[in-house]
């Protein structure tokens, strides 16, 4: 209302009469000009503890008299009664409400023990877990700052000067080099590569010494490029690693041709001196590096309408900047002890705690011995290698296929790359979206899909309908292959549904095919064969992840493998109907064509079964006969299972395969379903049977797996190589391994039952100790046994 007669008055131009200031009450201090001024200048509607809070930080003096004069003030002239605001400000204008309870607290504390808590009104467990423990070395950031390390500190205790000897530099190259591989293992670049002190004065200190200058140069681009090729793919993520700058800039003013000029004229000015040599192998290692990264830039940002330039030819120049890099790897290894070690003083990982945030620190521990760091670089290079070697070998038409692909993918994922590998090895498939689908339209084919025009042409719409969700789908499990082995895992739970809905519009595709091509169709059901292969498979290597992470505990081994036994069997099945289905088509076409219609080929087994195939029943054959003869392990109680453990099989059934529900099966497999496959009971004919069943089953995968290596090497080495990828990384005579370990266990346990039951007093448990452990496969157990 004030306001309101305010503005009414302004608009007639009425002149209010103003009020003589009230002088000041005696013994009040005078309220200072800039205090008067903001107070003046205040609109009439700002409440009392407003205007307190902005006007007590101008005031330095006399706190509480000249707030409790500013309020007194306030009041009168907008007419707010000030007892209130006296009684809500009354602890700012008295000292009396402050007490000292540093006694009781030290009372406190000595009667109190680790794990004990303190509660009461106002103080909250959560309020409690969010404070920084002050004083605290790994809460507070801030803790014992005199021990850190500064710039300042550097240079008055001599760790960084103007003058870096040789000797020096090699011991700050081999340091950087070490730092630069654990950045790449996920750590901070706060941690890693800018803990050394010359970073933090780039102009003053390692612009003047040009040997120095471009060693920082090189590294510095190095991790822009990196840091540039692993944002741009969706298979890094932030539990990959710390990727933020904090602060530091990874740009610099000259390009990187220019840094590699400047590594080359460094390397011309070097002499032949031994410590001049070491020097040389060095920056020739960092240029060769370098000229990899660079030489990758056309893939990320390949040219408009140009995706497929040079793709060859990227990866044959990386593939020979890596060859250069580990030959001189050796020389630098054994150049090692020319270095001076005290040069390593100025990587200190303190210089940089204050741009950490406050909390528990992701401590970085570096690697002490500098041999010990190349021979993780060299890891590192031969992984960059591999990637270019598989790449450009994917990269002629006829030899393109997404089996091959697939198979790249598990080798890739056994070296256990870091986040640069995983980043730039899907780049050349996922910026280049024709070459994936010509994979995956090339595996088709294998399915006998009728010519892509034929359909492009006849079933225009549910072909076009069918790639959309496609390429979606094959995409995201590209994505998915490449990354980290915890991450596929839990990405695999939901990639299930995707793979779900494009089973539904293969299956309209395949429905529609037949009504149009009708007799020409070799194969019923091409597309939903494919579809329905591709999700069995990650299906079962989604349960090996299971054990590759540490899962699964003892007593739910049986299980997996059952759920296995059932995967695996769908995908021999689903082979076999093929390739049997080709053969008859193949036999019908040789023989002279009698009139009528002809028949639609039937399932059976294949007379001559591929070698992808044959892998697949090997595999089975070997899973089947570990399910069996951990079935018998722990009715016999040789696998110790608690009741606790057993009164949860339930419940971790659904943890461990309720996602494949999301998938439609033919049959979708309960918990009641394994319960009847799994129980047996503890009689000695009942135990024969069983060990009898998993012998034969062991046998038929070991005579499947001597004929295979009886014929390795003969043949397309392209087509081995996919098949034997599903054996796992050891390959076939892994297989085999796992095999003839559980045969002997088989072996064993027969003769301990039979002994058992011509024991004149029954037994309460067979005279063996038995343990299981993945010894000669990463996802396959052998069960041991052993007298006891």
């Amino acid at each position: 209302e004030e306001n309101e007669a305010a503005d009414a008055a302004a608009a007639t131009k009425k002149k209010r009469k103003k009020k003589k200031k009230k002088p000041a009450a005696a013994g009040t201090p005078e309220c200072p000009p800039d205090v008067a001024q903001l107070m003046a200048q205040l609109p009439t509607n700002l409440t009392i503890s407003t205007m307190a809070s902005v006007a007590a930080p101008l005031v330095s003096e006399a706190l509480p008299e000249i707030v409790a004069s500013g309020l007194k003030e306030a009041s009168a002239n907008l007419g707010i009664p000030l007892p209130q605001a006296q009684d809500e400000f009354a602890w700012m204008l008295a000292d009396e409400g402050w007490t000292d309870i540093t006694d009781d607290v030290d009372a406190t504390v000595k009667s109190m023990k680790l794990g004990d808590m303190l509660q009461a009104d106002g103080f909250r467990l959560d309020d409690a877990m969010s404070a920084i423990e002050i004083g605290d070395k790994k809460m507070d950031a801030g803790h014992d700052r005199g021990s850190m390390m500064t710039l300042e500190k550097a240079k008055a205790d001599g760790l960084v000067h103007e003058n870096v000897s040789k000797e020096e530099m090699i011991v700050i190259f081999d340091m950087f080099v070490m730092y630069y591989n654990l950045w790449l293992d996920g750590n901070s670049l706060a941690q890693t590569i800018f803990v050394c002190a010359y970073l933090h004065d780039m102009e003053g200190l390692v612009r003047p010494q040009p040997l120095l200058a471009c060693v920082a140069d090189g590294f510095i681009t190095c991790c822009r490029l990196a840091l540039q090729y692993i944002s741009m793919v969706p298979t890094c993520d932030e539990e990959d690693g710390v990727f933020q700058n904090y602060g530091f800039s990874l740009e610099l003013s000259q390009k990187e041709t220019d840094v590699l000029g400047d590594l080359t004229i460094q390397m011309q000015a070097l002499g032949t001196s031994p410590v001049d040599a070491a020097v040389k192998h060095r920056l020739s290692l960092l240029a060769e590096y370098l000229k990899a990264l660079v030489a990758f830039q056309p893939l990320c940002n390949p040219p408009e309408g140009k995706k497929n330039l040079g793709q060859a030819k990227v990866m044959d120049a990386m593939r020979k900047c890596m060859n250069k890099c580990m030959d001189d790897l050796p020389k630098i290894v054994s150049s090692l002890q020319l270095g001076k070690s005290e040069a390593r003083a100025c990587f200190d990982p303190s210089i940089n705690r204050t741009r950490l945030v406050p909390g528990p620190p992701r401590d970085v521990h570096p690697i002490q011995d500098l041999a010990e760091a190349y021979t993780s670089f060299l890891t590192h290079l031969q992984a960059f290698a591999f990637v270019c070697d598989r790449q450009r070998g994917l990269i002629p038409k006829q030899e393109d296929s997404w089996s091959r692909f697939c198979c790249f993918q598990r080798e890739l994922s056994d070296k256990r790359p870091n986040v640069l590998i995983r980043a730039i090895s899907p780049v050349a498939f996922l910026t280049d979206e024709t070459r994936l689908r010509a994979m995956l339209l090339r595996s088709l084919r294998e399915f006998c899909l009728p010519p892509v025009e034929d359909c492009e042409r006849h079933v225009e719409q549910e072909w076009k309908d069918f790639l959309k969700t496609f390429d979606a789908v094959f995409r995201t499990v590209v994505n998915v292959g490449f990354e980290k082995k915890s991450r596929e895992h839990r990405r695999l739970r939901h990639l299930f549904y995707d793979m779900d809905d494009l089973q539904r519009d293969a299956h309209v595709l395949d429905t529609k095919l037949n009504d149009v091509f009708a007799q020409n169709m070799k194969v019923a059901r091409p597309v939903r064969d494919f579809v329905f292969d591709q999700a069995l498979a990650l299906m079962v290597q989604y349960l090996w992840l299971g054990f590759e992470l540490d899962l699964y505990d003892d007593c739910e081994l049986h299980m997996v493998y059952w759920f296995a036994d059932y995967m695996l069997g769908l995908r021999v099945y689903t082979q076999k109907s093929l390739q049997s289905q080709l053969e008859q088509v193949a036999a019908q076409g040789s023989k002279k064509k009698k009139p009528g219609a002809r028949q639609p080929p039937k399932t059976g087994n294949p007379k001559n079964p591929s070698l992808h195939l044959q892998v697949l029943m090997a595999l089975q054959n070997v899973v089947r006969g570990i399910f069996r003869l951990l079935i018998l392990a722990k009715t016999q109680r040789l696998i110790r299972v608690s009741r606790d453990q057993e009164r949860t099989m339930p419940a971790r059934f659904d943890l461990r395969f309720r996602c494949f529900d999301a998938f439609h099966l033919p049959h979708q497999l309960l918990y009641e379903d394994f319960a009847k496959n799994a129980s047996i009971s503890d009689s000695l004919e009942d135990s024969l049977n069983v060990l009898e069943f998993a012998q034969e089953a062991l046998k038929d995968g070991v005579e499947i797996l001597d004929k295979l290596l009886a014929q390795e090497g003969q043949g397309d080495p392209a087509t081995w190589a996919v098949a034997i990828a599903q054996a796992g990384p050891d390959g076939l005579r892994g297989l085999k391994k796992v095999a003839v370990a559980n045969q002997l266990a088989v072996h064993i346990l027969r003769q301990a039952l039979v002994q058992a039951g011509q024991s004149p007093t029954p037994l309460d448990k067979l005279p063996v100790k038995a343990s299981v452990a993945t010894a000669h496969h990463p996802f396959l157990v052998s069960l041991s046994v052993s007298p006891g």
